[in-house]
């Protein structure tokens, strides 16, 4: 299962193109929201608290200079 995350996660810039990059989560709010879909109208499925480490598919540009990324890893996977 893919899943869609407002990106806050380190060591990649906002113009960089990300593919299958390992990223740790890193936030202002000390967590970042998973959803299904790439909005925030839609249903928050989970939040991944600071230091958790994921998989980063591909992203894309998002609102107010932030990203939507396509993410995966052990705490995503079924």
């Amino acid at each position: 299962m893919l899943l869609l995350a407002l990106a806050l996660v380190a060591s990649a810039a906002p113009d960089d193109v990300i593919v299958n990059l390992y990223a740790t989560v890193q936030s202002e709010d000390g967590y970042l929201n998973i959803r299904m879909t790439p909005s925030t109208e839609q249903e928050l499925r989970f939040q991944l608290r600071n230091g958790v480490q994921v998989v980063v598919y591909t992203c894309a540009p998002g609102p107010r200079g932030r990203r939507w990324c396509r993410i995966g890893g052990v705490d995503c996977d079924p």
